[in-house]
């Protein structure tokens, strides 16, 4: 008879079961939110480093712009010499 009622009481098996599969969800969340985060601040970089590189793009090209200006220009004053 002690048998068959130490055999029926799962109550800790049960819960420690519960809080076994609770941790493992918890875990697999937080995982997936941490590699989200990290995707994130991934794509928030990459767009900050586009817009730096389309400024120095502009730069560039207003100084390439202003090289062939003040080439022409001297162009024009070494054929009047």
């Amino acid at each position: 008879m002690r048998i068959q009622k130490q055999l029926r009481n799962t109550d800790g098996f049960v819960s420690t079961y519960f809080l076994s599969v609770l941790l493992y969800i918890v875990s697999v969340i937080t995982v997936i939110a941490l590699r989200d985060k990290q995707n994130v601040q991934f794509m928030m970089n990459m767009k900050e480093a586009n817009m730096y590189l389309q400024q120095e793009i502009r730069v560039i090209s207003d100084m390439n712009w202003t090289i062939i200006l003040y080439m022409s220009i001297l162009h024009q004053a070494i054929q009047k010499l």
